[in-house]
């Protein structure tokens, strides 16, 4: 296919410079080039967060589909015209498997978890030397356990995860054969309805896909990127978000149809999940969960194949406790993982590290914001673990403090890079989430978030040069729908 595909671009090259050499002064080039540079995909495009506000600005019996909030685009697990984001089934699996025992032998619920009384009565400190769900011990919010109160917050792709292990992507001709390794990314949240407001639960979800077929996902964000600029063309009653590809915002075109349901924008996404992001191709769950009172905080990761949870006899997660963080202490797990973490800090204070120490520290700190240095799925010298991805912005910022430094974390990530948009920039000390919502309805975009972002422009760009196409539906519809064929393998997927 990618002989097929390069022999045809090059008659179409050809052809259009024959064409350009007739018009005599390029004028046609320049038409094409102009068209060219309209298709590329900028920062918003591709990360793409969807806004959400808590009151609503009109009424309706299901508050779910209350215009005004962006809530009635914001799509259910069980959105997918062919296959469920995540069918309850699995979803049950998950959250009695995470959130149900706090032991591998114990059987409990989502809804009545069983707990160890030995863990129980441990206190913090030794929780998180045993690498144990801290905030299952601590109490969770059973409300997690709503199927229905889940939410898709966020869309990322990444087409390399191994690009660590990668001198210089950018400086490569051709795709690396070390970057066959794809996955798009869903981040989901769950939210109530309460007094005429809504409330975020201090929980989430990254549902993980293999991604086989890069190229038609990149032409299937183009495609949303032409509608949500004709949206933003027509917007009259709603103050858009300036478009600008270097600039990360929520998605302006779903920030143009907050006060209406199932607008063009939001059809064309949720098109684009039902492609890409469907059950069958999903292969882990990362998640995070908060005491009650979010005081306790743990992370983990499950891995799924073929729709079902893979049993797991190790129930260890990464946790921190803001009790320990009151006692000025760093309060993570002292996890033993080789790589880029923050085990080190575990029972230390920021003047217990000597003035030698913090050019390594800074250099740690900045290698987990890195996308070039770190990847999550690699191991060794490459990796880093879900807490300190999630807690790196804190830790240089509470070390940052300590000192009477500047906020390192606000500043700008380089001269000519990608710029945030000020209210994500304005995260709270403690939103975690890397790229979601905090549960005051906080933005969190972390700074590794908007590299990995600033990085995913290039990459499309370098290797991505695709025009649009249609984009092709799965097989399987659940309406009825006639089957169609699938999609065969791409240079780019495995």
């Amino acid at each position: 296919m990618f002989t097929s595909r390069r022999l045809s671009r090059s008659l179409v090259l050809f052809a259009l410079s024959a064409s350009c050499k007739h018009a005599g002064n390029g004028q046609v080039k320049a038409e094409a080039d102009a068209e060219n540079a309209a298709l590329l995909l900028g920062a918003s495009d591709l990360s793409i967060l969807f806004p959400l506000k808590p009151i609503a600005k009109t009424g309706a019996s299901d508050p779910f589909k209350r215009e005004g909030t962006g809530f009635q685009n914001s799509p259910t697990l069980d959105s997918g015209e062919y296959e469920p984001i995540l069918s309850q089934g699995l979803f049950q699996s998950f959250v009695d498997d995470a959130f149900g025992r706090s032991q591998p032998e114990l059987r409990g619920s989502c809804l009545e978890p069983r707990i160890a009384d030995e863990q129980f009565n441990a206190n913090d400190e030794k929780l998180l030397l045993d690498s144990q769900h801290v905030a299952l011990v601590r109490s969770l919010d059973t409300r997690v356990c709503d199927y229905k109160s889940w939410r898709v917050v966020a869309f990322r792709f990444d087409p390399c995860l191994e690009r660590p292990k990668i001198p210089d992507l950018h400086t490569l001709t051709r795709w690396p054969e070390g970057c066959r390794t794809a996955e798009a990314r869903l981040v989901v949240q769950p939210f109530v309805f309460y007094a005429g407001s809504w409330t975020a639960i201090d929980a989430s979800m990254h549902l993980i896909y293999h991604l086989p077929h890069t190229e038609e996902l990149v032409d299937g964000l183009r495609s949303i990127q032409k509608t949500s600029r004709q949206v933003l063309a027509e917007t009259t009653d709603t103050p858009p978000i300036p478009y600008n590809p270097r600039l990360l915002t929520p998605h302006p075109g779903l920030w143009a149809e907050l006060n209406r349901e199932n607008g063009p924008v939001a059809q064309s996404i949720r098109a684009l999940l039902s492609r890409f992001t469907i059950e069958s191709r999903l292969s882990g769950i990362a998640w995070m969960s908060s005491s009650q009172g979010s005081t306790h905080w743990s992370f983990a990761t499950r891995k799924v194949a073929a729709g079902q949870l893979i049993p797991s006899d190790n129930l260890q997660a990464e946790s921190f406790s803001s009790n320990v963080l009151g006692e000025g202490h760093f309060p993570f797990s002292p996890m033993p993982l080789s790589g880029h973490t923050l085990e080190e800090f575990f029972r230390k204070q920021p003047q217990d590290f000597a003035p030698a120490d913090l050019s390594r520290i800074h250099a740690k700190f900045e290698a987990i914001q890195d996308p070039r240095q770190v990847s999550q799925i690699l191991s060794g010298q490459h990796a880093s673990s879900c807490v300190s991805c999630h807690m790196v912005d804190q830790s240089q910022r509470r070390l940052a403090d300590s000192r009477h430094e500047a906020d390192p974390t606000r500043k700008s990530l380089g001269p000519g890079s990608l710029e945030v948009w000020p209210p994500l920039r304005e995260r709270s000390f403690t939103n975690l989430r890397n790229f979601g919502y905090g549960p005051a309805f906080s933005f969190g975009v972390s700074k590794r978030a908007a590299r990995e972002t600033e990085d995913l422009i290039e990459t499309v760009r370098i290797f991505f040069p695709m025009r649009p196409r249609v984009l092709l539906a799965p097989m399987q519809s659940r309406t009825g729908k006639p089957p169609l064929p699938p999609l065969p393998p791409t240079r780019f997927g495995n």
